[in-house]
């Protein structure tokens, strides 16, 4: 009786992307220097929103890659980027799936390293690579993420946490990996991102704590790196755009309310971390001169998070 052949692994590459041409087409050249064959994977770009010429260098530089348009927001607001993984998961044609955010260069071993593993543990739900900080040698970004109640996210990142691997490289369970993971449709059919509560801000973390709600395993291998081009240093991102404003503050309370088994109870948000976060919102606004405006979206988001 001969052997059953083995299947051949086959990655679908799903970006979000807005506004980042120049880091967008840095990462596919490196996702062109992959170690699969070229029929063994396939690139999704989701543009949210692009107004810098997004769609037209893809179609000069890379037209192999399957471009998807998010739909057209409001008043200049995005989409959100789970809205787009969503986009882009829904119309891949291979089993494994490998999101990454546009601010990224991947080693040419990422997706089979990835994709062989989540095929070997059927067990883990989300696999994400260690990522390393852009340009090469600057340090570790993240072995992914914990969070405690107060919602202070804690970066894998320490040599003696680093160092904690099994046989084959893999870290203990976290809670969630940003950036760059790697999943199967078969995960994304049982456990679906929830775009419609989560469209950006918390979407990440609300699918990796459902993931283990539901009995799946959220881990980091240290057996292949990405490069993380982060090009910001504060506790959020957009700050300057209504939309954004109102989606995070509204986020912050909708995770919390969803899963208490890890935050505890929401008076623990309300006396120890709401007011601070506030503060540091509203200093922020201050220095983008529009407090009237990005304060009116950052009490709608919560006043959001409050009611459903």
């Amino acid at each position: 009786m001969s052997a059953k052949p083995e299947t051949r692994l086959q990655v679908s590459v799903i970006i979000p992307t807005h506004d980042r041409r120049e880091k967008l087409l840095r990462l596919l050249e490196s996702i062109g220097q992959s170690d699969l064959d070229p029929d063994q994977w396939e690139v999704i770009v989701v543009c949210d929103n692009c107004t810098d010429g997004t769609p037209e260098a893809l179609k000069e530089n890379f037209s192999n890659v399957r471009v998807l348009q998010t739909p057209q927001a409001s008043e200049g607001n995005l989409s959100g980027s789970a809205v787009a993984r969503h986009l882009g998961a829904q119309a891949a044609i291979f089993p494994f799936l490998c999101f990454i955010d546009d601010d990224n260069v991947i080693a040419p071993d990422m997706l089979r390293t990835l994709g062989d593993e989540l095929s070997r543990n059927p067990t883990i739900g989300a696999l994400g690579p260690l990522m390393l900080r852009w340009p090469d040698g600057t340090g570790v970004w993240s072995a992914g993420m914990r969070v405690n109640r107060m919602h202070f996210n804690h970066y894998i990142k320490k040599d003696h946490e680093l160092s904690r691997t099994d046989d084959r490289g893999l870290l203990a369970p976290c809670d969630f990996v940003p950036n760059v993971y790697c999943t199967t449709k078969a995960t994304l059919t049982k456990v679906p991102f929830d775009y419609v509560s989560f469209p950006h801000n918390g979407s990440e973390l609300d699918w990796a704590l459902r993931l283990r709600d539901a009995g799946l395993q959220v881990r980091v291998t240290m057996m292949t790196t990405t490069w993380h081009d982060i090009g910001y240093r504060s506790l959020t991102t957009r700050i300057d755009q209504p939309g954004q404003v109102c989606d995070q503050s509204c986020a912050r309370i909708r995770i919390r309310r969803r899963h208490r088994r890890t935050f505890g109870p929401m008076i623990w948000f309300w006396l120890t971390w709401f007011m601070p976060i506030s503060t540091y919102f509203f200093l922020r606004f201050l220095v983008e001169r529009r407090v009237f405006i990005l304060g009116r979206a950052y009490i709608k988001g919560t006043i959001q998070g409050l009611s459903n």
